[in-house]
């Protein structure tokens, strides 16, 4: 699936804003930076989005405390339903029926995707800008309920630090990768765990080679995921330097659930939509250009949202690609510029 249009209504902060996710040909953009300022709702965006589509369709604010916010979502959704010619909207459930706006038969469509995505596939990840890695023991458990399987309802909350530890779901992908790979064949029935190996692996490597590591796989006694630094010395994950660990979590965990999600495809062409809120924190700005490039090339079908504030990264993507969201004084509401309009503004 990837996703056509948003619109968000959040009377007592941004107002009422609508996006286009589509290029000039009508197709989605495989990359859009969302660019703004403190407070003006980049990540209320990302959330709006993960909390309305198919499979996972809640209340977008998650607190209560949180000012009122409902969306509106327009979904092409491509292998997940390729008979379907046209856009899938859906609705937060709490929506003013004059924002919503939806007909008997696309609530009843709503409720029927919601069924199908339990099944598989729709895949949706969210990265929060309050990423970050605590060192946990290398652990393994119920695989076959945890990693091998994509659960669409599991997002977790942008704004939770205590939940955006992404260590141990790190380190237990890139473990279970490397060890289903290594077993004889026959024990799986079927080709999917040889592709979820193959690339893994393939991912992680390249990703580290944009810091100059090299990815060796699984240490055998301690099953750490280890890697060849540009010393020559081999380091454990949780020795890594804190950019590249960041790097790393964001193919790992990508393969993993478009694996978990299409068993029997190749993750690299298996269709999501990631969003990631502040790609450049823990990045240099050469860093996060070279990541951003290499994630792209990785993964063609992934759609790739990023709200962002690295005016490097900006420069280095086209125009068409970039909204900006500017709030011309305090009181007012958000405005939305795109293509050369963004960059001016």
């Amino acid at each position: 699936m990837k996703l056509a249009r948003l619109q968000v209504y959040c009377p007592e902060t941004l107002g009422r804003l609508e996006l286009s996710f589509l290029d000039a040909h009508a197709a989605p953009r495989a990359v859009t930076l969302i660019h703004g300022g403190p407070g003006t709702g980049k990540t209320t965006l990302l959330r709006a989005i993960g909390s309305t589509r198919p499979g996972h369709t809640v209340v977008a604010s998650m607190r209560a405390s949180d000012a009122p916010c409902y969306a509106t979502t327009e979904w092409l959704l491509g292998i997940d339903e390729p008979n379907r010619m046209h856009a899938l909207r859906l609705s937060s459930p709490n929506s003013p029926e004059e924002f919503a706006q939806l007909s008997v038969s696309e609530r009843r469509e709503g409720v029927l995707f919601d069924r199908l995505a339990k099944e598989g596939g729709f895949v949706f990840l969210f990265f929060s800008s309050l990423r970050w890695f605590s060192k946990p023991a290398m652990t393994l458990t119920a695989p076959e309920r945890t990693l091998a399987r994509y659960d669409v309802r599991a997002f977790e909350p942008p704004d939770d630090a205590t939940r955006s530890d992404l260590a141990r779901d790190t380190k237990q992908a890139l473990a279970y990768a490397a060890i289903t790979a290594s077993l004889p064949e026959g024990v799986f029935d079927g080709p999917s765990h040889g592709l979820l190996g193959a690339s893994m692996f393939a991912a992680i490597d390249t990703v580290a080679r944009v810091y100059d590591y090299t990815y060796l796989g699984l240490e055998p006694r301690s099953l750490e995921p280890t890697f060849l630094g540009p010393d020559g010395r081999q380091t454990p994950f949780d020795n890594l330097p804190s950019q590249l660990k960041h790097a790393v979590a964001i193919p790992a965990l990508i393969v993993r659930s478009v694996w978990g999600a299409y068993p029997n495809t190749s993750p690299e062409t298996a269709q999501a939509v990631v969003a990631i809120d502040q790609p450049e924190l823990h990045q240099d700005d050469s860093g996060v250009v070279r990541l951003l490039e290499s994630l792209v090339a990785l993964f063609p079908n992934v759609q790739w949202i990023h709200t962002t504030r690295s005016a490097a990264l900006l420069a280095s993507r086209d125009s068409t690609e970039i909204i900006a969201l500017r709030r011309p004084d305090a009181a007012a509401n958000v405005q939305v510029h795109s293509g050369n309009a963004a960059r001016l503004h």
